[in-house]
């Protein structure tokens, strides 16, 4: 029978550099898509809220919800984007919560590929593909 080990015996809540981040523990936040993005898929402020809200421990470190590096990589509603001035300002806002707070993030980027929205797509003008 193996033996039990409480957390506090452990290195989960000890700080470790992650690049040039000091991060208090070693629990991230992962991805969790919310599908709270705003029209043009561009962040809204209920997404800057719910990282804000996560981000109150300083040093914690957040990987955001899959985000679309480009339109062409297939989409749907309601998930935010990277690929617009709009929606790298929104992006920005939320970034600077998380740093106000200490506290660290960087994105997931997210391609759907043939399984995005075909009428997303066909909105945007482009082909609904995937990787064959």
């Amino acid at each position: 029978m193996a033996k039990v080990s409480a957390l506090k015996d452990t290195k989960v809540f000890s700080p470790i550099k992650v690049g040039d981040n000091e991060l208090a523990h070693r629990i991230f936040f992962p991805p969790t898509t919310r599908v709270r993005a705003a029209g043009d898929n561009i962040p809204s402020q209920l997404q800057e809220a719910y990282y804000e809200e996560r981000s109150r421990y300083p040093g914690t470190l957040l990987v955001t919800e899959g985000t679309f590096p480009g339109v062409k990589l297939g989409g749907c509603p309601g998930v935010p984007g990277i690929y617009n001035d709009e929606q790298v300002q929104a992006w920005k806002q939320i970034n600077d919560k998380v740093h106000a707070n200490k506290s660290f993030s960087c994105i997931q980027l997210w391609g759907l590929g043939r399984v995005g929205d075909p009428a997303f797509s066909e909105a945007h003008g482009v082909p609904l593909i995937g990787p064959s």
